[in-house]
């Protein structure tokens, strides 16, 4: 198995609530390297209807500088952005001021994780606007969005309608919160394979280098028993690589 590739992270530094600082930057791909990722893509934060030319510029400018880190660590790095799907959203995909999954087709996006996704009409109508376009919504973190328990059959009509579901590995892959509810590698695996018609990616979604962002032995061998398309569906489709 080829290493992992990690396509949800805020590595890039100083451009978001994420890692701040070129030295945190080093040290989160230091980690990620030891844990077996060999490509990231950069994903900071894009708030339509406070983001200008000027900020876009900055924050890819910064990007290629993790890029140019990436490459004298042994890493690959891609730029993307996680859009936050908010009033403005569409001016944003129609002024181009962002950046799909590696410059492709597919783009990450995020619905605001403080209100309850169940009382949002409009994320179909959305989906179809981000498809309509041209691009491939990728939903991050799709688990934080359910307030009262996951609906497994609305996000399937979301996976129908052609988006790739993702969600963060802290969310799954919590050895203390397993420990707590007396769950192990098994109960964990029965759990994913329920979830897994719908699922499709896991990420980190790092956003510190003081964060556990990256994975345990524990979690690796967790993955590893998985059935994601971690590494081939991501590199030949979202990174056609």
């Amino acid at each position: 198995m080829k290493g992992f590739v990690d396509i949800h992270n805020h590595c890039a530094w100083d451009v978001d609530d994420g890692v701040q600082s070129f030295e945190e930057a080093k040290a989160c791909l230091t980690r990620a390297k030891k844990d077996g990722i060999e490509i990231i893509v950069s994903t900071p934060h894009y708030i339509p209807g406070r983001f200008s030319k000027e900020d876009f510029d900055e924050i890819t400018n910064r990007q290629y500088e993790l890029v140019k880190l990436g490459k004298e660590m042994g890493i690959q790095v891609y730029l993307g952005s996680e859009i936050f799907l908010n009033d403005d959203y569409l001016e944003m995909f129609d002024q181009g001021l962002f950046h799909p999954l590696a410059e492709g087709n597919y783009v990450l996006v995020e619905f605001d994780v403080r209100k309850n996704i169940k009382s949002n009409e409009d994320v179909e109508d959305i989906l179809y606007e981000i498809k309509l376009r041209g691009f491939t919504p990728v939903i991050a973190h799709v688990e934080r969005y359910f307030h009262d328990g996951m609906d497994l059959e609305r996000v399937q009509q979301w996976v129908d309608m052609g988006a790739v579901i993702q969600v963060n590995r802290t969310s799954f892959l919590s050895k203390k919160e397993a420990a707590r509810r007396k769950m192990r590698l098994h109960s964990l695996s029965i759990i994913w394979h329920m979830l897994s018609p719908v699922i499709r990616i896991m990420m980190t979604d790092l956003e510190s280098a003081c964060f556990p962002m990256y994975m345990s032995s524990w979690q690796r061998n967790t993955v590893r028993k998985m059935p994601m398309f971690f590494v081939v569906k991501i590199r030949k489709i979202l990174l056609r690589i």
